[in-house]
C-alpha cells in the first residue's frame, strides 16, 4: 500500500510540474519580448524581478524589508521611457524608430536634408558620434509631422559610460526643423535620420536618449537605445 501511495505522490508531482511548465507566457513590455519565464498560478500571473529590471535597464538590489528596482548605473543615470538596443523597433505609439548604426567620425556631411552640410567637432580634442537610423509613422490612419532638430531636442543625448551626457551638435533628416509642421509622413511611411555628437576623443559611448514627436512636441517620447 505504501508503495502505491508514493507511486501515486510521484506521478501526481510530475504531473503538476508538468502543467506548470505548460502554463510559462511571455511578457512583452513595449513590444519587446522582456521575459519568457511568466508563470500563471491560479489566475495570477508571476515573472521573476530581474527579467523586468533588465527590460528597463535597471537592476534589482536586495534592500532591507525587501528588493527595489533601480538603474544600473545609479539613481541619475539618464533613461528613456522606450528602451531596446540597436537594431531593435521601438514603438512609441505615433512612430516606430529603429536605430540601425552608430559610428566614430572626424567630420560628416549630411546625406539626408538634401543640404549637403558639413559637421565638424566642436574642436580638435573632440570627434563625432553619429548615430544613424529610421523613423516611421506607427499610425494606422493620419499622418504624422516629425520634428527631430537642436532647436528642441528635449532630453536627447548621448550617453556614456562614465556617466556623462552630451547634446547633440546637429541632425540630419529631411524633415529638417519641421518649422510649421509642413513635412508629414503617411501611415507606414518613414524617413531616415541622423543625430550628430560632439564627444571628447575616446568617450566610450553606451546609449542614445531620443525625444521623439511630432512638431509642437505632440505625443513626445524619450526613447533610450543601448549600444
Amino acid at each position: 500500500m505504501n508503495k502505491l501511495w508514493q507511486t501515486i505522490l510521484v506521478l501526481a508531482l510530475g504531473l503538476s510540474l508538468l502543467a506548470l511548465a505548460q502554463s510559462a507566457q511571455r511578457l512583452i513590455l513595449n513590444g519587446q519580448v522582456a521575459s519568457t519565464r511568466v508563470i500563471v498560478v491560479q489566475g495570477v500571473a508571476y515573472v521573476p524581478l530581474a527579467d523586468v529590471a533588465k527590460a528597463l535597464g535597471q537592476t534589482v538590489v536586495k534592500v532591507q524589508g525587501g528588493y527595489e528596482i533601480r538603474a544600473a548605473g545609479g539613481a541619475n543615470q539618464l533613461m528613456g521611457q522606450f528602451q531596446g538596443k540597436v537594431g531593435d523597433q521601438i514603438l512609441t505609439g505615433l512612430f516606430r524608430v529603429q536605430v540601425q548604426k552608430v559610428e566614430r567620425m572626424e567630420s560628416y556631411t549630411t546625406r539626408f536634408d538634401g543640404g549637403n552640410r558639413a559637421i565638424q567637432p566642436n574642436n580638435a580634442q573632440e570627434e563625432l558620434v553619429v548615430v544613424t537610423g529610421v523613423l516611421k509613422n506607427a499610425k494606422q490612419s493620419g499622418t504624422v509631422a516629425p520634428s527631430l532638430g537642436t532647436n528642441n531636442p528635449g532630453n536627447t543625448a548621448l550617453a556614456g559610460a562614465d556617466g556623462r551626457s552630451f547634446p547633440p551638435i546637429a541632425y540630419d533628416s529631411p524633415a529638417g526643423v519641421n518649422v510649421g509642421g509642413g513635412f508629414t509622413l503617411l501611415p507606414g511611411a518613414a524617413l531616415n535620420f541622423a543625430v550628430i555628437f560632439s564627444v571628447p576623443r575616446g568617450t566610450e559611448a553606451k546609449a542614445l536618449v531620443l525625444r521623439v514627436g511630432e512638431y509642437g512636441e505632440v505625443g513626445s517620447k524619450d526613447v533610450r537605445v543601448a549600444f
